[in-house]
């Protein structure tokens, strides 16, 4: 046995570059250990497992010398499980349910008889994995067919999660969207450039959602939030599918502002909702039974909605009649799905999709002129191709190869020779969009992965070795319409930006390598040894070299106790480091198609009447040859209990420390700029009406000219992010007529660096000396996404007469902000600084209810017809999102709240 696992260590260097998302794949896996009624372990017994997602129908393995048994590679479902050996009784237990990731011990204890009679087991099977030292939380079939879900787009599921703020994907105070890693079959979709999430998939296609972080052992990389892995849905044995279709309008919709609000913003009117239509049919089945499957769908989405104040009526003589009403998308998606068993062990499956995302009037709200938001269009499909092969009961062989590619552009709708404007004092964008933008993307990823099972040395090893190889290309252009982009006060041109835009043509290419062990000593303590390695690299085309290039190794080590020795209490501890993944948003401002950035005076016909200052060079950075990837070092220790009846209950203090953040730093010496003190004049911008504070700022002018400014892209080192964290849980699974999942996360972010976004590059904090934490005293505080409590009661009830009842509550912290002055006209220009510590108050709580209804109609056979209800936000809750921060008159005017009360129809047809 040392011989085989030496062999395994060698292979693994050898096939190296190996990773993480390898084998983040659509399996579960199924362990145990059969005994008689003494509890003397039983070799040679045959262990079978059946389900309706296991295509070929069954699987047999035979217990070792120590009584065990394996089945690797299991997909998700319920199974029953049976066990056979002379001269016992046959021993069997059903709805043995596997979720997606999952390790679950089954024991079996045999009673001696003839083979014809047969045991039952009744009891619960076992939900907790006792050997896994993360905290993994998954969303299953249930959960995603039963509780109301405002979003329809599929991997945005991971909202209902706990610890991921419902709002905007910050999880467990991670930069928002852009630092998670989004999977689909185990394949990557996110955008290369910054990222968030780029492929849309319908909520319907998806059996069962993975959200994974606080523990993730070295398969997993390429985040500092979480890690979420959705499944898509396959064929079987049987035909099933489904036509739904659902329906909201503004006779649906509520109305939320109150006359508070419009006290303080009589322009924030009511939201609209002209009409959301959402229909899918999908359908899945044999080509041919037990040896290939299909699953395919087509969804046509349709929404046309207004947010709150729009369109607005505009100050002044802005308007011009162009861009639409409201927000108006067609989103037609395709997706199929086969799975094929190709022999006895082999098994290939994949998937091709494909969408159309077509938006009139993107970036509208209520201080944007219908005519100042764009045109969005965005064509892209996604592929995918696994092939698994289960060598034995021990071993499993796994490669995939995947990718995706689409564009999104976004054009102004008077052109891209009509400048936009901003009313500073009105705050109000009027006149064109102020800039284009043009996205295009293109992704290649191979994976490949091995698992071994051994046993004989030192305890039992589940070993697993990957590697993964990711392409990307990365084409962004932005521009200001007509080069310029003009600033009025009080509906009078002031001053104008002049930028002819930039052109950005990168590639990356990440290669990763991981190893990692389950190995359990004893019976009921498991060690959980990790350790990864990923190289990202930033190649641009224009200038034809590597720029960038980054080595990080992340080690991982946790532990599980199986305390009780029945599999159904653990406690378990984990630390690790983590990376964000290949983003070319790290290095690309080294791109030379950049322009440079200049201001001056205009007159009211646009004229140029001062020099033009240069604000931003176009080619001024330069990039640290040893910079390092943003990295974030956890640790997390919990407890988890089953209580039998499907009932399980949690609790983990989490720490997480982020550093190494990516910024370009300006190298301009403070000798060539001069200080100045400003006082706070107060909320109300005026000195000498008496809401001043007192507070004083040193600020700094630059005296020499800007183009001489350069950057250095590195990782400042007094830039970090702090969270502590407590999350407690409670769940129970679909049994008995009822499911629930209740979360509840208590945490405290501080920092100087935000978590807003994880992109790198700020242009908000080491850009300027005036917000450079290093000189303002107010940069560290209460982080924007500082959500205190994060608290969401999912949970659904099958009545009588079959209805469905299901609700889903939320509460959620209030994002923080600081109130700011606006400086003068500097050499560097004007910017906004905080007056006051970061995170000094607070935005409304947000709670929220949602609430859904099916009455079921039983018809031939399966199938059924469901007449459906939802209510979101049923409490009509009117919470203040945004609001003006800058000192002034408009100080404290809301502009924005959270949406009205909606109702949505539906009707869905089972077969």
């Amino acid at each position: 046995m040392r011989r085989t696992l030496l062999a395994l260590i060698a292979a693994a260097l050898l096939l190296s570059p190996l990773p993480a998302v390898a084998q983040i794949g659509q399996t579960a896996t199924l362990t145990g250990t059969v005994t008689d009624s003494t509890g003397a372990i039983l070799p040679g017994v045959t262990v079978t497992v059946a389900g309706d997602s296991l295509i070929g129908g069954t699987r047999t393995a035979t217990t070792d010398a120590n009584g065990g048994y394996r089945f690797p590679a299991l997909p998700p479902g319920r199974y029953r499980v049976s066990a056979e050996l002379s001269s016992f009784k046959k021993w069997e237990q059903d709805d043995v349910r596997l979720e997606l990731g999952q390790t679950i011990a089954l024991d079996a204890r045999l009673e001696v008889g003839g083979l014809s009679e047969t045991v039952s087991v009744t009891g619960d099977s076992p939900q907790v994995d006792v050997r896994s030292s993360a905290s993994q939380k998954n969303l299953t079939t249930d959960v995603m067919e039963n509780i109301p879900f405002t979003n329809r787009f599929g991997p945005g599921a991971m909202l209902l999660s706990p610890g991921v703020n419902p709002n905007n994907y910050s999880a467990y105070g991670s930069g928002a969207a852009s630092s998670n890693s989004y999977m689909i079959d185990g394949v990557d979709v996110s955008d290369p450039e910054s990222g968030t999430i780029w492929v849309f998939a319908n909520h319907n296609w998806i059996q069962e959602v993975q959200v994974i972080g606080l523990g993730a052992n070295a398969e997993y990389g390429g985040f500092t939030g979480v890690a979420s892995n959705s499944l898509f849905r396959s064929g079987s044995n049987s035909f099933k599918g489904l036509f739904e279709t659902l329906l909201e309008n503004d006779g649906l919709t509520g109305e939320n502002v109150s006359a508070e609000i419009l006290e303080l913003n009589e322009d924030l009117t009511p939201g609209k909702t002209h009409y959301v239509t959402d229909s899918t049919f999908q359908i899945g089945g044999p080509i041919r039974r037990d040896k290939a499957w299909f699953f395919t769908s087509v969804q046509y989405y349709r929404p046309k909605t207004a947010p709150a104040g729009y369109p607005p009526t505009p100050p002044f003589d802005y308007a011009t009649g162009v861009g639409p009403e409201a927000r108006e998308e067609v989103s037609p998606r395709f997706l199929f799905k086969p799975t094929l068993k190709l022999g006895g062990s082999d098994q290939l499956t994949g998937f091709f999709e494909a969408d159309k995302y077509t938006v009139d009037g993107r970036g509208i709200g209520a201080n944007v002129a219908r005519e100042a938001g764009t045109h969005q269009d965005s064509p892209e499909v996604t592929w995918n191709g696994n092939y698994t092969k289960v060598l034995n009961s021990s071993s499993v062989f796994d490669v995939k190869y995947s990718g995706f590619w689409g564009y999104y552009y976004l054009s102004p709708y008077n052109g891209d020779d009509t400048p936009g404007w901003y009313d500073v004092d009105e705050d109000f964008y009027a006149v064109n969009s102020y800039y284009f933008y043009k996205a295009d993307r293109l992704r290649h990823q191979a994976n490949a992965s091995v698992t071994k099972f051994a046993s004989g040395f030192a305890g039992e090893h589940n070993l697993k070795f990957g590697a993964e190889f990711e392409r990307s290309y990365i084409k962004s252009e932005y521009g200001y319409p007509g080069g310029m982009y003009v600033q009025a006060y009080s509906g009078v041109p002031g001053y104008v930006y002049l930028y002819d835009g930039y052109l950005k043509d990168n590639i990356n290419t990440r290669v990763s390598a991981f190893a990692q062990d389950s190995w359990t000593l004893g019976s009921r303590f498991t060690l959980n040894p990790g350790l990864r390695f990923d190289r990202n690299m930033g190649y641009n085309k224009h200038l034809g070299d590597q720029v960038f290039a980054t080595n990080s190794i992340s080690p991982r080590i946790g532990f599980a106790w199986d305390v009780t020795g029945d599999s159904r209490t653990v406690v378990r501890g984990h630390y690790g480091w983590y990376f964000d993944g290949a983003k070319s948003s790290y290095y690309d401002l080294l791109d030379p198609q950049q322009s440079p950035f200049y201001g001056a005076y205009i007159d009211s016909n646009l004229n140029i009447i001062s020099d033009v200052y240069l604000k931003r060079p176009g080619t001024n950075r330069f990039i640290d040859p040893d910079i390092k990837h943003p990295r974030l070092k956890q640790a997390m220790v919990g407890f988890e209990r089953d209580l039998g009846m499907g009932v399980s209950v949690g609790a983990t203090g989490i720490w997480r420390d982020n550093d190494q953040f990516i910024d370009d730093i300006l190298q301009t010496p403070l000798s060539d700029y001069s200080t100045l003190t400003l006082a706070d004049p107060g909320p109300d911008g005026v000195a000498g009406t008496g809401d001043e504070t007192g507070t004083t700022l040193t600020l700094y002018d630059q005296d020499t000219d800007p183009n001489d400014n350069t950057f250095l892209i590195t990782n400042p080192d007094d830039a970090f992010r702090r969270y502590r964290g407590l999350e407690l849980s409670a769940n129970k699974r679909m049994s008995n007529r009822w499911q629930l999942q209740a979360s509840w996360v208590i945490s405290k972010i501080t920092g100087n660096y935000n978590n807003t976004g994880n992109g790198g590059n700020s242009t908000a904090e080491y850009n300027n000396p005036n917000n450079n934490s290093r000189l303002q005293p107010f940069r560290e505080g209460r982080l924007t996404n500082d959500n205190t409590h994060i608290g969401k009661v999912l949970g659904s009830y099958r009545a009588p007469w079959d209805v469905l009842v299901s609700g889903a509550f939320f509460y959620t912290s209030g994002q923080t902000f600081a109130r700011t002055v606006r400086t003068a006209r500097f050499g560097q220009g004007r910017s906004d600084v905080f007056i006051e510590p970061r995170g000094s108050q607070r935005f409304d709580a947000q709670p929220r209810l949602d609430l859904k209804v099916e009455k079921q109609f039983r018809m031939i056979g399966d199938r059924r017809l469901g007449l459906t209800f939802e209510a979101f936000n049923l409490a009509n809750n009117s919470a203040i999102t945004n609001q003006t921060i800058r000192s002034g008159s408009a100080y404290g005017t809301p502009t924005a709240i959270v949406q009205a009360r909606r109702l949505r129809l539906g009707a869905v047809y089972r077969f």
